[in-house]
């Protein structure tokens, strides 16, 4: 469920993040990760720590807007250790959308939007889920308000004049809603990384 391995100058961690009680402090997986990243933060062949796992601490998709048992334990217990030990990227999905988002000094890549059909919640601010639920709508409304915002005409005016940001979330830097994959390229120490539609659309790079 938890494992580590070195390619070239790159040190790779994979983690289960699906498991909120399997990687608190003291847990196995914590040590197992702890110590790792440890060994490879002072590791001198080591140029890139990279973290691979399916559930992320930061999205700003449905699942970063309302399933808090999911993503609080990840950010809880294991961002502190990303930061710490001085992790470049961690690649997650969960949320079938394309976001890179950056938190202390760590870049957080959501991108489960590779074949499976992308979601419709986009990227909803949660004064906008807040006023939804406040209307006693119940269950998970997410989906029709992110497909109903974008069919206002000038709803971007509209959330404005409200004092909205419709990327809401500060960790955000880009992000879109569609099938995607991400293309990266080590040279030494240099790391870059394009993310391209299935149509080969350029979608962001960094």
């Amino acid at each position: 469920h938890y494992y580590a391995y070195d390619y070239a100058n790159v040190h790779v961690l994979s983690l289960d993040t699906q498991d909120a009680y399997g990687f608190a402090p003291g847990s196995d997986q914590y040590t197992f990760a702890e110590n790792d990243l440890a060994a490879a933060a002072a590791d001198p062949d080591v140029d890139h720590i990279f973290v691979i796992a399916h559930v992320p601490p930061y999205s700003s998709g449905g699942h970063g807007l309302r399933d808090h048992e999911d993503w609080m334990p990840v950010r809880e217990h294991l961002a502190p250790l990303f930061a710490q030990y001085g992790v470049d990227v961690m690649f997650a999905g969960h949320d079938h959308d394309y976001e890179r988002g950056e938190v202390d000094g760590v870049t957080y890549i959501v991108t489960g939007g590779g074949g499976a059909p992308v979601d419709l919640t986009d990227f909803l601010p949660e004064e906008l889920q807040d006023a939804i639920e406040g209307l006693g709508l119940g269950g998970d409304p997410s989906w029709l308000l992110g497909d109903l915002v974008q069919m206002i005409p000038g709803w971007q005016l509209w959330l404005d004049l409200l004092g909205w940001e419709f990327d809401g979330n500060p960790w955000k830097i880009e992000g879109a809603m569609l099938n995607h994959f991400i293309r990266v390229r080590i040279t030494g120490g240099l790391f870059e990384a394009e993310v391209h539609s299935r149509q080969g659309d350029l979608i962001d790079a960094w």
